[in-house]
């Protein structure tokens, strides 16, 4: 009987481990910025990677309560999850056009929103639907005095030869021609009873 009971093995059950749900609070910590600041951001024309290049100085700076400060690409690399040359690529984007300032080695959010320099980006109020809708409509309807409407290049010549039938070149030595067939008369022809003469 002792070597029975040494030789049956309870399954021991795998610990569970807790699934811990990740929830933002303040408590944790928070970011101050500007609404206007920040609006203008969710606003501007920037590319993927610039708008989180930007966000992330946001956090850099303003999450510890700094103006600027010195960032290096790695630590933005960490918070975007990009490449450091793209982080770089954007980040030298953002300082040429003014979202980004640099003091040095240090960089931060240009808080001057009129110095941006972003194309077709500021909100000016309810503004911008007048002037992008005039001058996107005017851009996309001109036609280009060299190119032309790319996609109906059919010049008047090409138009002309549409319902002639292709010219077939001839041979050296012609095959010569089938005998015609003799023609069917309609009226003679014999109608089964179940269908009218009139169809």
């Amino acid at each position: 009987m002792s070597n029975l009971a040494q030789q049956i093995v309870v399954p021991i059950r795998p610990d569970l481990q807790v699934v811990e749900q990740r929830v933002a609070d303040t408590d944790d910590g928070y970011t101050r910025l500007a609404n206007e600041l920040l609006e203008e951001l969710i606003g501007a024309n920037l590319t993927r990677n610039q708008a989180k290049v930007a966000f992330a100085v946001c956090r850099k700076t303003y999450g510890f309560n700094k103006k600027t400060d010195r960032i290096a690409d790695s630590q933005i690399c960490q918070l975007t999850k990009l490449p450091r040359q793209k982080v770089n690529k954007a980040k030298n984007d953002l300082i040429a056009m003014k979202v980004l300032i640099k003091d040095g080695l240090a960089i931060g959010p240009n808080k001057n929103l009129s110095e941006w320099e972003i194309p077709e980006c500021h909100q000016e109020s309810v503004n911008v639907t007048k002037t992008v809708t005039k001058s996107v409509t005017k851009t996309v309807t001109e036609v280009s005095p060299k190119q032309g409407h790319t996609k109906d290049t059919n010049t008047k010549d090409k138009k002309d030869n549409i319902n002639k039938p292709p010219i077939v070149p001839q041979e050296s030595n012609p095959k010569p021609k089938a005998k015609p067939k003799a023609s069917l008369d309609a009226a003679s022809a014999e109608i089964p009873e179940w269908l009218s003469r009139d169809t």
